[in-house]
């Protein structure tokens, strides 16, 4: 089920160009994006007398040793390193894809 799924998402490469820059954005620079989100969340609760930016930021270091925990031992290849016929929109290092701390 994960490639049948994997196959029909990474179909649409090259289909659409608006597709193309919308995931290469996200892939790319969405972080950044998240970054200034975070400062802004913490800066505007912090004004309000909400201790949230500590209480976030630790939930990320947290959230990131767990998956670098995790990929020690069960680390799943990306699609691109263990599947034929795999489109690429941009380069990426063939390390671990699960847990992804996309999800952090």
């Amino acid at each position: 089920m994960n490639e049948a799924l994997f196959r029909a998402i990474n179909g649409l490469a090259g289909q659409w160009p608006l597709l193309d820059a919308a995931m290469t954005w996200l892939a790319q620079d969405a972080t950044y994006a998240l970054v200034v989100i975070a400062v802004a969340s913490w800066l505007v609760n912090r004004l309000l007398g909400r201790p949230l930016g500590v209480r976030a930021v630790l939930s990320v270091v947290i959230a990131l040793v767990v998956c670098e925990t995790i990929t020690l031992w069960w680390a799943q290849p990306r699609p691109f390193a263990a599947l034929p016929g795999v489109a690429q929109l941009i380069p990426h290092a063939a390390n671990a894809s699960f847990p992804s701390t996309h999800a952090t």
